[in-house]
């Protein structure tokens, strides 16, 4: 069931297990269980423009960008996802002034393939329990994960080597034209890959120490 209402109060429920929701209209929910899916919060950058009205810290709620002159040139500290986000919106706006990405890597997001069952999950599988069955708390578990990871992709997809360490020398265009011909052939082997890690990503995180943990957040998330 999908209820579209603000949840003002979450108690936990004290005759029974579970949760007692009270929404805005004061009707009141009881479950088993509460998942808060937030999404990502705004990260805090250039404190140093906090106040400017022609600063958007955040994107979010896109309604918000209707207040910029569309004559108006407007830079997008970024190139992923929520960057194409943001151009499509201003865009749907009527935009007519340049809208220019800025990014380190000088990357537009991977375009996503036709979701695919990938063949070879028993190496997954085995992966975790090989991780699994070293000695706990010791290192190298997040280094194992990688390597074997990248093989199983290479097996299937010896081209993604481009893909996944940023070799590739084309430009943003040229990469962004590759990806769709990929995308609409069905060959982003890579992509079903790791797609297919989701029922394992718990098993293969609860074998990496706390530093392993943090570097996995800070690289690969």
């Amino acid at each position: 069931h999908v209820i579209n209402r603000e949840v003002i109060d979450i108690q936990k429920h004290s005759d029974e297990p579970g949760f007692a929701l009270t929404m805005e209209t004061g009707q009141r929910i009881y479950t088993k269980d509460v998942v808060l899916a937030l999404g990502n919060f705004c990260a805090t950058a250039n404190p140093e423009l906090r106040g400017n009205a022609k600063y958007f810290r955040c994107p979010w709620p896109a309604e918000k960008m209707e207040a910029i002159d569309k004559n108006s040139d407007v830079l997008v500290v970024g190139s992923r996802l929520t960057a194409v986000d943001v151009a499509n919106a201003l865009v749907g706006n009527g935009h007519v002034g340049s809208i220019t990405f800025i990014s380190r890597s000088g990357r537009l997001p991977r375009v996503q393939g036709t979701r695919r069952v990938f063949g070879g999950r028993c190496g997954l599988w085995n992966l975790a329990r090989e991780v699994e069955g070293r000695e706990r708390g010791l290192d190298g578990a997040l280094d194992v994960v990688i390597e074997r990871m990248k093989t199983l992709i290479l097996e299937h997809n010896p081209e993604a080597v481009a893909h996944l360490v940023g070799e590739s020398e084309a430009s943003a265009a040229e990469t962004l034209r590759e990806d769709v011909k990929s995308a609409e052939s069905g060959s982003i082997m890579w992509q079903v890959v790791i797609g297919a890690t989701s029922p394992l990503v718990e098993r293969y995180w609860n074998t990496f120490t706390v530093e392993e943990k943090q570097q996995w957040l800070k690289e690969f998330n």
